[in-house]
């Protein structure tokens, strides 16, 4: 018989999963410019009218798939998961959605993760899908691992890989009751970049009158993950004990990568007050709301066998 912390923990979880796939799928008509919105708006509902999500949650289901099925995480497994996945329609970035067509081809994952560009990229196309390790594991240091094998099948840049760590250290730091300003002091990174930025997003969180366009400014909204990973994280920050929907609506405020930044958002929020607390209209509205709350169980299943 479960007991009340494990309920409340599940609650997280589940929060988690929901509160990424709500915050993407709801921050998607305003991504990009005239042209992107008006495709998404022929193309961002399903055929009952509930929102799509994006790339972000497919990925994110992608990576949970090869985790129930498999431990530990199989990279070659993963790579052929996301390519098959993908579909132009779900919004992929023009990086992801070449590597991952040449990887449907056959290309080896670390060929094809630098066809785009010769260094890997610096997006944040692999922050958003690690959430389901960052669930799902407890040991640190395999979070680690499992994190920069699912970054670098489309991420060849150290920068991208080490932003997709930072995030899943801080919702993992989340779901064992450490706070976000916890979590990002314990980071362990030579990288100079991505010491400033958790440098800088700590004064953040520390600044009682900082706003979100001021957050966007001094961090940066865009696609690169040095930017929208730490937007996201502090947007949370500052948002734990604020209602869902407000979050959002500063995210929006921030423009730039919009969807991410409030699927990112959304999960650090679901990871604190749970999935009980996200607002039912919105749920009701969102595409799979059912298999993601399956999918979020499973992991949290994984993680409860892995204590």
């Amino acid at each position: 018989m479960p007991d009340a912390g494990d309920k409340l923990l599940e609650d997280q979880c589940v929060g988690a999963v929901l509160g990424f796939a709500l915050g993407d799928a709801w921050g998607a008509p305003y991504e990009g410019g005239l042209l992107e919105r008006g495709l998404w708006a022929l193309v961002g509902r399903t055929k009952n009218g509930k929102w799509r999500y994006t790339d972000d949650t497919q990925m994110s289901l992608d990576v949970a798939a090869c985790i129930i099925t498999n431990a530990p995480l199989d990279q070659a497994l993963l790579a052929n998961t996301l390519a098959k996945s993908y579909r132009w329609s779900r919004g992929y970035g023009p990086g992801a959605a070449k590597t991952l067509r040449l990887i449907r081809r056959g290309v080896p994952c670390h060929l094809a993760n630098r066809a785009q560009y010769r260094d890997g990229s610096l997006g944040n196309g692999a922050a958003i899908r690690v959430l389901p390790i960052a669930i799902a594991r407890l040991d640190p240091s395999l979070i680690r691992m499992e994190v920069l094998r699912a970054s670098e099948i489309t991420h060849a840049h150290e920068e991208a890989k080490e932003c997709a760590w930072v995030f899943a250290h801080v919702i993992a730091g989340l779901l064992s009751a450490r706070s976000i300003e916890a979590s990002l002091i314990s980071v362990q990174c030579d990288n100079k970049t991505i010491s400033d930025r958790i440098h800088r997003c700590l004064e953040i969180l520390q600044d009682q009158k900082v706003s979100a366009g001021q957050i966007a400014a001094q961090l940066g909204s865009g696609m690169p993950a040095r930017e929208s990973v730490f937007c996201a994280i502090a947007l949370a920050g500052k948002a734990l004990e604020q209602p869902y929907k407000t979050l959002l609506g500063q995210a929006r405020r921030c423009g730039g990568d919009v969807d991410s930044i409030c699927a990112m958002a959304g999960a650090l929020w679901g990871a604190v007050n749970g999935a009980a607390k996200l607002p039912t209209p919105l749920l009701r509205q969102l595409e799979g709301l059912e298999d993601l709350t399956r999918t979020a169980k499973r992991l949290f299943d994984l993680r409860a066998a892995g204590r």
